[in-house]
Order: structure tokens, then C-alpha cells, then sequence
């Protein structure tokens, strides 16, 4: 659980972008709320992995070398800032940016 959990964190807003990327133009609505359910659900994550020391470890090309992600208390608080400002910048791109000019642009 704890694994996936730390997975979790950096899957979930890769695959919500990518669907908002695929997504077409002219579905706004639906562009906007896969930036929010992404961002939302990062925050989730981060709150849920609150305190707690994760490790992710797995053997990657041989050799001894291995593939690994840890999660302690700064690189928690750390990831916990980004994902408040994320989901903050987030609602301003939706809320106050709707309808302008350079928003066509994009």
C-alpha cells in the first residue's frame, strides 16, 4: 500500500495531463476538470502520505542497480507546498482566466 501510494503521487497528475492533452479543444468543461480532479487528487495523495516514511525500491537493469523512491518529512513537506500551489494556480486558470483572450492562444 504504502508503494503504491508513493507511485501514486507522481502517476496520477501525469495521467490526468496527459488526458487533458488528448483531450479535444473544444471540450473546455471537460479540460478543466481534469485539471482540477488531477490536481485535487495529487493534493489527496500528499495529505494521505502525511508522516509517513515510504520507500519505493525496485531492481532496474542488473548489476545491482536499482531503481529508488523515498519520502520522508521534508521531501513530504516539500511536495505538500507544490501541490497546495499547483492546485491554487489550478482554480486561478480556471475561475479567473476563463474567457480571455490569451486563453485561445494555448
Amino acid at each position: 500500500m504504502n508503494e503504491a501510494l508513493l507511485v501514486a503521487v507522481i502517476a496520477l497528475p501525469a495521467a490526468f495531463a496527459a488526458l487533458a492533452l488528448l483531450s479535444r479543444a473544444k471540450w473546455k468543461r471537460a479540460q478543466e476538470a481534469l485539471l482540477l480532479l488531477g490536481f485535487f487528487g495529487n493534493l489527496v495523495l500528499n495529505f494521505l502520505a502525511y508522516g509517513k516514511d515510504l520507500v519505493f525500491d525496485r531492481p532496474w537493469l542488473g548489476f545491482g542497480i536499482s531503481f529508488s523512491l523515498r519520502q520522508y518529512h521534508f521531501s513530504w513537506f516539500i511536495l505538500l507546498c507544490a501541490a497546495i500551489l499547483s492546485f491554487l494556480v489550478a482554480v486561478y486558470t480556471v475561475c479567473f482566466a476563463r474567457d480571455k483572450a490569451y486563453t485561445k492562444a494555448l
